[in-house]
This record gives structure tokens, sequence and C-alpha cells, in this order.
């Protein structure tokens, strides 16, 4: 009988300092768990990230637009843009797009309508809205009277979407085409370049 509750007390010894290792390893594993940072919702920064995005494009500072960037670029629409722009030689481009092509390139990605829209948005109104989009204004190219106008959007936490938008009529028919940026946005809000697309 001695045996039998020696036995016993032993049992419950072990099973005793098992729980205790238990919750010890439970206790390790939840303050070492890495806790996932969330993208910074906070309208005054989305502000403030945008106003800084505007205004370093219109410096002109190569240093400030390139940090917008990460060269070398692949898949980015850049080239597209670019042969748009060039569309009557007909010059063929390919990846990758680099910085000394951004150097290059620079005043036809963001490109004096895409300027003049840009500073059309009030980052305020975008910012409490996610959607915004500007007055249109009109120019004349050639013997075309073109009507254009920005189209922005914030998707939910870590995409900005910024579309330049064309209008015209060509011989009783109005025509319309796009030229639509993408920007991821870091846990900070700053926002990235990802690519451009055309359409229309």
């Amino acid at each position: 009988m001695i045996l039998t509750r020696s036995f016993i007390c032993t049992i419950l010894l072990l099973l005793t300092l098992s729980c205790q290792e238990e919750k010890q390893v439970s206790k390790e594993n939840v303050t070492n768990a890495v806790v996932p940072e969330k993208p910074v919702n906070n309208d005054s920064v989305n502000i403030s990230n945008f106003k800084k995005f505007r205004d370093a494009i219109k410096s002109g500072d190569d240093k400030k637009n390139k940090s917008y960037f990460m060269f070398p670029m692949l898949n980015s629409g850049l080239w597209a843009l670019v042969e748009n722009q060039d569309i009557e030689t007909g010059t063929k481009y390919s990846d990758p797009f680099t910085e000394s092509d951004f150097d290059k390139y620079k005043d036809v990605i963001f490109s004096e309508d895409f300027m003049a829209s840009l500073f059309s948005v009030e980052p305020m109104k975008l910012t409490k809205s996610k959607t915004y989009s500007t007055l249109r204004l009109k120019k004349q190219r050639e013997e075309l009277e073109l009507t254009y106008w920005m189209q922005c959007e914030y998707r939910p936490a870590d995409e900005m979407i910024l579309s330049l938008n064309y209008e015209f009529d060509d011989k009783g028919e109005k025509v319309e085409t796009s030229f639509i940026y993408f920007f991821s946005l870091d846990k900070n809000g700053v926002p990235t370049f990802k690519k451009v697309m055309l359409a229309g």
C-alpha cells in the first residue's frame, strides 16, 4: 500500500512539473510572437505624404523623385508611355527601365498635363473620401481641343491610383484615353510607383 501511494505521488509530481513547463513555453511563445505592423490609416499622415509627393515632382529634384521608384523596373508600363509619346517614329523599347532612363524620360512620365492635374487635387478631400476627381482643363494640341482631368483613389490601406484622363472630338466621334498610375503605400503611407497602364 505504501508503494502504491508513493507511485501515485510520483505521477502527480511529474504531471505538475509538465503543466508548469507547458505554461512557461506558452508564455514565451506569446512574448516572442511577431505582431504584424498595421499600415498607418491616418488622414493627416496621408495628406502630408501626398503633399510631399506632389512637391517633390514639382521641385524637379531628381533625388526626391527617384525615391518614389525602385530601379531597375520590369513590366512597369513606362516604356509603353514613352512609345506612346514617340508614336510617330515607331521606336520600340525593352525592359528593364533604369535610373538613367528615368533621367532621360522624366518629363514624359510626369508630363505638363500630369502636373497641372496633380496640383488641382485637394489632398484633404481625397483622404477623407478616398476618391477625388479634379475639374476638367482644356488645351489645344495641333487641330484638337483636348479636355483632361485626374481621378484619384486610395484603395484599402495599401494602394494609390492616379488616372490622367483625356477626351477629345475626332471628326464627330468622342474619343477617351487614360494613363493610369499605380502606387503601393508602405506601412507609413509613403507611395512607391508600381506601374502605369494605358487605356482607351
